[in-house]
C-alpha cells in the first residue's frame, strides 16, 4: 500500500465507529429536515445545537472519507488525487457536501422561513448516501 500520511483502513473499528455516527447523522436529517420545513420550526437553543453538531458530524465524515484508501489499478492506495477522484466519482463527495455546508449561513439567514427554505432541501440530498451506510450492515 503506497502510504506516507495517517489513514483508517476500510474496515477498521475506527471507520466502523465514523459510519454508525453518520448513519445517526442521515436518520437526524432525514427525519428532522422534513419536519423543520413543513412546521416553519426556528433554528434557534436545543435545535440550533443540533444542527451544529449535524453540521460538524458532516464535516468529519468528509475527512474520515478522504483518509480512508481506495482501490486504485488492483491496490489500494491514500493518494489524495486517487481519493478525490473516487470520492467525486462515487457522488459521495457532491452529497456530503450538500449534507455538511451550513447553506441557511452562508446566505445569512439562521431563522428559518418560506423565503429560503430552499437551502435546508439541499441538506436533504445527504439522505442519497444512505445506500453507503446500509452497506456497513451486510
Amino acid at each position: 500500500m503506497h502510504s506516507t500520511s495517517f489513514h483508517i483502513g476500510a474496515n477498521s473499528n475506527l471507520r466502523k465507529f465514523f459510519r454508525v455516527l453518520d448513519g445517526i447523522n442521515v436518520f437526524f436529517i432525514s427525519v428532522f429536515l422534513p419536519m423543520q420545513l413543513g412546521f416553519l420550526i426556528p433554528m434557534e437553543g436545543s435545535i440550533l445545537t443540533f444542527e451544529i453538531i449535524s453540521w460538524i458530524l458532516s464535516l468529519i465524515q468528509i475527512v474520515v472519507t478522504f483518509l480512508t484508501p481506495v482501490e486504485y489499478e488492483g491496490q489500494m492506495t491514500t493518494n489524495k488525487k486517487e481519493v478525490l477522484k473516487a470520492y467525486w466519482n462515487n457522488n459521495g463527495l457532491f452529497y456530503d457536501l450538500c449534507g455538511a455546508l451550513p447553506f441557511n449561513w452562508i446566505f445569512g439567514k439562521v431563522f428559518l422561513t418560506n423565503h429560503h427554505a430552499f437551502t435546508h432541501f439541499l441538506r436533504l440530498l445527504r439522505i442519497m448516501s444512505v445506500g453507503k451506510i446500509l452497506m456497513f450492515f451486510e
